[in-house]
């Protein structure tokens, strides 16, 4: 890809005058485009995006053209993907800069991050994830065998088949998550340190399975109307635990030796 502030100028004309703001512009874009190539989606089409993504104004194939230098060919492919991708809207028809021929089109970005991301999630899962599954599936049914070896392969293949569904579902349920929500969990992680987030893991693989999968069933019954109340009262039964000091349940207690007396 071109470097993103050089831009194709009218022949023998004079070098227009860049502002600051677009040539912050251009290298957010460049950076954009850097990232969609250690992805594995061809710069352009990130580049093309990160414009839009930062125009602030609804953008057309020629003025992507004018700020990264691409060829129309590029712009127009890398616009057709973000169509796909669903991470691009159509804009207003720009303004004719001439007397014939059709206005140009313009394109605006989907939403915030929190609407359009979810998407790039949802896309890459469907174009790289799912195929992943599907060829561990076909591979795992022809690994039946009574040799010992290949039984070793077949159990392992099972198990690394199962924690790629157990990933690929948790990113369903972030890419399928309201972005409003989604928006404010990752707010409500983010003022919450590190060790209190690794002590609430902590805490919940104490639990048995099915003990922790029947108090994530009773908490995502509560009713959002209830929850205020229950956070206070969950926070004064915390309270009276520590003044109190409860006792230790005796399943947790050590067995009486009778070396100890």
């Amino acid at each position: 890809m071109r470097q993103a502030s050089r831009v194709r100028l009218p022949r023998g004309g004079p070098a227009p005058a860049i502002s600051t703001a677009e040539q912050l512009r251009q290298r957010f874009a460049q950076i954009w485009g850097e990232m969609g190539r250690h992805w594995g989606v061809v710069p352009a089409v990130t580049a093309t995006h990160g414009y839009i993504l930062i125009a602030g104004r609804p953008v057309s194939v020629q003025d992507v053209r004018a700020a990264l230098g691409l060829s129309h060919a590029a712009v127009v492919q890398a616009v057709k993907q973000l169509q796909e991708w669903d991470l691009i809207v159509p804009g207003p028809e720009a303004p004719r800069t001439g007397r014939r021929g059709p206005r140009a089109r313009t394109w605006v970005a989907r939403g915030d991050p929190w609407t359009w991301f979810p998407k790039v999630i949802r896309e890459r899962k469907r174009r790289e994830g799912d195929p992943v599954v599907a060829a561990l599936e076909t591979l795992l049914a022809e690994s039946s065998g009574t040799d010992d070896e290949v039984r070793q392969v077949h159990l392992w293949l099972s198990e690394f088949l199962e924690f790629v569904r157990r990933f690929q579902r948790l990113v369903t349920l972030v890419a399928e998550t309201e972005p409003g929500a989604f928006a404010r969990t990752v707010e409500l992680l983010s003022a919450l340190p590190d060790e209190t987030i690794r002590r609430l893991v902590c805490l919940i693989s104490a639990l048995e399975p099915a003990e922790a999968a029947a108090l994530a069933a009773a908490l995502a019954a509560v009713e959002p109307g209830h929850a205020r109340r229950i956070a206070r009262a969950v926070r004064s039964a915390l309270r009276l635990t520590k003044t109190f000091r409860l006792p230790t349940p005796p399943e947790s207690r050590p067995e009486h030796s009778p070396l100890l007396g």
